[in-house]
């Protein structure tokens, strides 16, 4: 007992050294907790970087590996923009990385931006990390993220399913065998869980996000209007115009009319993002239901007393909880910082280390 107290202390001495952080690495955005200094990173999942040649084959000349142009919200904004001599990369895709080495760059500079915060100890140790992840993800994936990690500059990864830190974020008890369906709508993806004890009870992924809500705008206002818009002016829409409620706002945009192939000028309204969006709820909902059918009948109590809950980026989307009640006919409610309750649940978790030795039994390290 008195040596496992003098181990605790210990590694408690050597944690000022280091900084313990939270990841919320998502399709398009990249969310950084650090303890007792909250979020501090909130931008694109998104590098730019000179364009290489893909020669392959061992007559492909050695490449000159160059740094990136711009990381995060600057790339973001040249998506679309850029020359020929440049591009736009996103490394995850549909919640899973991809690009393991443009992954890696991003996280390092991201890394490198949290080692500049001040603080009362100096920091001599890397990272300890817990990053978020879906419930689908592989071994193979699992292993790909940790090499990623630890090669930007983690001492110590642990891995935690999206959706319990959400839970933790909304304030469920890890220790109550109560309920909670969450509804976690993404920018590649779509994750409905039933999390309880602590643990995802059922969970479904479909392969819709934020992205893809996007691009049916773009399809509704060149079939409507006959104009050619870009996703961000997309995106753009989406957000403005989901926060109305009468429907009755409108958006000023620009576009390319598709007929003259000029610069063009529309009106769009609140409700023309409602029937854009039509398909993609209707999907999402049943999906949900589905999920219902799975889940164990002691649980559906308090799913109904409950409600669902809905977080992540596109959680706020035109439509999406009307679509879910009048499929499931369950109260729908949007979690306050339904963007950032993950990530503030993983920031709650490495804070209280009880919470974190129960979180470290079901998570893998």
């Amino acid at each position: 007992m008195m040596f496992k107290t003098i181990v605790s202390k210990f590694m408690q001495f050597l944690s000022d050294f280091g900084m313990d952080v939270v990841i919320d690495l998502g399709s398009s955005q990249t969310r950084i907790y650090v303890v007792d200094k909250g979020i501090v990173v909130n931008e694109a999942t998104m590098l730019a970087r000179p364009k290489r040649k893909k020669w392959v084959g061992l007559s492909a000349p050695e490449v000159k590996i160059e740094s990136a142009i711009a990381i995060g919200d600057r790339a973001k904004l040249m998506k679309n923009r850029e020359s020929n001599r440049i591009e736009v990369i996103e490394p995850v895709e549909r919640g899973i990385v991809h690009d393991l080495e443009v992954a890696e760059e991003m996280l390092a500079y991201y890394f490198s931006i949290v080692s500049q915060i001040p603080t009362k100890y100096p920091k001599l140790l890397k990272f300890t990390v817990l990053v978020a992840v879906p419930s689908n993800i592989t071994d193979v994936e699992k292993r790909a993220l940790r090499s990623v990690l630890y090669s930007a500059g983690a001492r110590k990864v642990f891995m935690v399913e999206s959706a319990i830190l959400a839970s933790i974020g909304m304030g469920l008890d890890m220790d109550k065998n109560s309920g909670l369906m969450i509804v976690d709508v993404g920018g590649g993806k779509t994750e409905i869980s039933v999390v309880s004890l602590g643990g995802v009870v059922v969970s479904k992924n479909i392969s819709i996000g934020g992205m893809d809500l996007d691009r049916d705008i773009v399809n509704f206002v060149k079939m409507r209007y006959g104009v050619l818009v870009g996703m961000l002016t997309a995106e753009r829409l989406k957000k403005e115009l989901s926060s109305d409620k009468d429907g009755k706002s409108m958006l000023v945009i620009r576009g390319r009319d598709l007929e003259s192939g000029l610069p063009k000028t529309i009106k769009v309204l609140a409700n023309d993002v409602v029937e854009a969006l039509t398909l993609v709820n209707i999907r999402i909902a049943k999906t949900v239901s589905e999920v219902l059918d799975e889940m164990p009948p002691e649980i559906v109590d308090d799913v109904f007393s409950r409600g669902v809950w809905l977080i992540g980026g596109g959680a706020k989307a035109k439509g999406l909880a009307n679509a879910i009640e009048a499929e499931t006919k369950i109260n729908v409610k949007v979690a306050d910082d339904c963007e950032e309750v993950v990530v503030r649940g993983g920031g709650m978790v490495l804070e209280d280390k009880k919470l974190l030795s129960k979180v470290s039994g079901i998570v893998s390290v």
